[in-house]
């Protein structure tokens, strides 16, 4: 017993002289060392919050601060979450990965400091929600092909919007139909053969979807928001556009027209974010196919990349008014995007719906999807470094900007999400319209 003590605290000793004088020296100083142990066993509570059903929360107490290991089990699968002694049993020990419609033996298991390990005598069980039935309220997926080899590890992070058949929201709607597009968001993490393992559904169509440094998910909604939750559901963080068409300001007030889909997050924790410009330019373009038509003042909708902090306060701003040509026409630009959110009789010139920040010299790409570009802009100056695009209708001015890359057969048209590979390339989605 006496040895069992001694190797427990981390001692070694080699004769019964030595063993009597540690054994004592705490003794003589009031302290008795105790290995930990549960003062209230643990309990296990489905998540609180509805919008993350596939999740609960393990919650005991303990007679030390201890580091803690939960095992999850279902069938052959079996996974294991650690916490850190720094974490709160009681107020609860967040689970999540959760498969739908099925049932997991949980099991908890305690470290103290000295390296003590104490198991709870009863494994719990929680039976998983299954999925929203009906594919209105969520997507039937199927699984075309899944398989680990190769795979990068972990679970699969993606937003999912729902649109009536045939397209998105129309001008002159009848009553419901844009509110099926716009009042329906869903966040999905998928696992390596394609199952859902948790979810978040939110009461906006959501775009934009990022895990932050901090662990928590952020995300932009159409009421021109960025949101931060944490896995279990619950918001962190709320900015919205100052002066956005959907009414007051219900969280952090970021001086801004609209927020749209994407943003990032900076090595410093401030956002960057997409947001739109409103000018009424004179002599401006009626057909994207005529240039000969009449011309007349119009609204333009452009767009700024905005860098705020997170107590909101605005710390940098680029427009592309003021960079690029607005008379460089693309198509698509006559269309009902701003007008159906909240924007009338406005055109929509640059679509921006990429943001990419390169650590590497603090610089952006910035992706417009209606002038077919990827823009890189320098930072603090804003002075564009270069374009990435078709290069055909661009002032003299800009020719000196744009790449010719040798054995370019076909260039990439309407693009979307920029990003740069750690190999030092750019990466896009190619959407292809109207080429």
């Amino acid at each position: 017993m006496f040895r069992k003590w001694v190797a427990a605290v981390g001692l070694r000793c080699h004769n019964i002289a030595m063993r009597t004088s540690w054994l004592l020296a705490p003794l003589a100083f009031g302290v008795i060392l105790h290995a930990a142990e549960f003062t209230s066993a643990p309990s296990l509570i489905p998540n609180p919050n509805a919008e993350v059903p596939l999740a609960a929360l393990v919650r005991f107490t303990a007679s030390t601060p201890v580091t803690t290991t939960v095992t999850v089990s279902e069938g052959s699968r079996q996974w294991e979450v650690r916490f850190g002694a720094q974490s709160n049993p009681a107020a609860g020990l967040p689970l999540i990965g959760f498969y739908p419609g099925r049932k997991h033996q949980i099991t908890v298991e305690i470290r103290d400091s000295a390296g003590n390990t104490r198991r709870a005598p009863n494994p719990m069980e929680f039976a998983a929600p299954p999925l929203p039935a009906g594919a209105e309220e969520f997507p039937p997926i199927q699984v075309k092909k899944a398989g680990t080899p190769g795979m990068e590890p972990g679970w699969t992070l993606l937003s999912i919007r729902r649109q009536r058949r045939g397209g998105g929201v129309r001008t002159g709607a009848p009553p419901g139909e844009p509110a099926f597009a716009t009042a329906y968001g869903l966040i999905l993490l998928l696992d390596e053969h394609g199952q859902v393992v948790w979810y978040y559904k939110s009461p906006n169509r959501t775009a934009g979807v990022h895990r932050l440094r901090n662990g928590n998910i952020a995300f932009l909604t159409n009421d021109s928001r960025l949101v931060e939750i944490d896995l279990l559901g619950n918001v962190k963080g709320n900015w919205c556009a100052a002066r956005r068409p959907n009414g007051p300001c219900t969280g952090t007030s970021v001086d801004a027209l609209t927020m749209h889909h994407t943003f990032t997050e900076l090595p410093n924790g401030n956002f960057l974010v997409l947001g739109g410009e409103l000018r009424e330019i004179d002599n401006y373009y009626t057909s994207e196919t005529d240039r000969e038509a009449p011309r007349k003042r119009q609204k333009v909708m452009g767009d700024q990349v905005i860098e705020f902090d997170r107590a909101g306060r605005v710390v940098w701003r680029w427009s592309a008014f003021e960079h690029l040509d607005v008379y460089r026409l693309g198509f698509l630009t006559i269309n009902q995007y701003w007008i159906v959110r909240g924007f009338p009789d406005t055109l929509d010139w640059t679509h921006g719906n990429g943001v990419f920040h390169d650590e590497r010299d603090n610089s952006v790409l910035f992706n417009s999807r209606q002038q077919s570009a990827v823009v890189k802009i320098e930072r603090p100056s804003g002075r564009v470094a270069w374009i990435f695009g078709e290069p055909g209708g661009w002032p003299d001015k800009f020719q000196p900007l744009l790449f010719r890359p040798e054995g370019v057969s076909e260039w990439p048209w309407h693009h979307h999400a920029p990003t740069l590979t750690s190999g030092g390339t750019l990466m896009m989605f190619n959407n292809g319209i109207y080429k």
